[in-house]
């Protein structure tokens, strides 16, 4: 069986309550308490564990976002033809299907 600890916060006398550690870096008896121990030690919020022995990347990263087309250039307005115009010299095989599936 998992230890019984006492609060965190009993240090600075707001709370004496024991608990079961239920994972290794829990300090505290609950979610609120963990929150003002943070408030108390100066933790900011946006500080967050690393990811030892996992991929580094930031987990608030930015997904990749499609390139199928281009931007339309300034002076250029986004009308069906020019949108097909475009389509057509960056996809031919796209008009190719679409003929294929005319009958």
């Amino acid at each position: 069986m998992s230890p019984r600890l006492v609060c965190a916060l009993e240090r600075f006398k707001e709370c004496s309550k024991s608990f079961r550690q239920q994972r290794p870096w829990q300090k505290c008896c609950c979610r609120k308490h963990q929150k003002r121990l943070d408030y108390l030690l100066g933790r900011s919020a946006m500080q967050r564990r690393k990811a030892k022995g996992r991929t580094q990347g930031a987990s608030n990263a930015a997904r990749p976002h499609s390139t199928r087309f281009s931007r339309i250039p300034a002076g250029k307005s986004a009308s069906l033809p020019n949108v097909l115009g475009a389509l057509a010299r960056v996809r031919p095989d796209f008009f190719l299907r679409l003929a294929g599936a005319i009958q």
